[in-house]
């Protein structure tokens, strides 16, 4: 599938690292976090319930994160400030860089394990307690040459131009606690799921 442009796109036969079936009363994902220079990945961190009304922010402890696609496990990094666990399954030919990478996840995979598109390879990662704690969230990227010297080295790709319906609702400021959903307006609730007190990226 990636032999011959050694890319990511929305042709590519792959399906989501989270499925909406797996977290209570899914309704629509809100791009809380989403692909820029500064920040070249997608944080599967915030989705939408009660009918559009209420926007819950932090993903259940233990939720199933799967393999986007057919591949090789590349790497499973235990220690990656500040991603906890990370992650990394090629894809296609080896050495094409075609890489996906999971982060903040507990890992349920060993290097160069066979995986299949759809298979759990991990569960998301949450701070003891509940007082104060760390968003609970994928932080997810695509590469299409990651480390691949002949197709130039760590070209990123935008998981919402591969994956549909990514970036429907966005979160206005990005990355911050307090937001408003600039498609739904003033009327979405917002819900911080896991601790009275959320760190945010740290």
């Amino acid at each position: 599938m990636f032999e011959s442009d050694y890319k990511w796109s929305s042709e590519s036969d792959v399906s989501p690292p989270i499925r909406g079936e797996d977290l209570p009363d899914f309704e629509g994902w809100v791009n809380f976090n989403g692909f820029s220079s500064r920040h070249p990945a997608y944080d599967y961190a915030a989705y939408l319930t009660d009918g559009g009304k209420c926007c819950v922010l932090g993903l259940p402890e233990g939720t199933p994160v799967r393999a986007v696609a057919d591949g090789t496990v590349y790497q499973v990094i235990l220690d990656a400030p500040p991603y906890m666990r990370i992650i990394n399954i090629e894809h296609g030919e080896v050495g094409t860089g075609v890489i996906s990478s999971y982060g903040h996840v507990v890992p349920s995979v060993s290097y160069r394990q066979k995986v299949t598109r759809g298979d759990v390879i991990g569960t998301l990662y949450k701070d003891p307690g509940n007082k104060r704690g760390r968003l609970v969230h994928l932080h997810f990227r695509m590469y299409h040459a990651w480390g691949s010297v002949r197709c130039g080295v760590n070209r990123p790709a935008d998981p919402a131009l591969v994956f549909s319906r990514l970036d429907s609702f966005n979160a206005e400021p990005q990355s911050e606690p307090s937001f408003r959903i600039t498609e739904l307006g003033d009327d979405v609730s917002i819900r911080i799921a896991n601790f009275e007190e959320l760190e945010l990226f740290k």
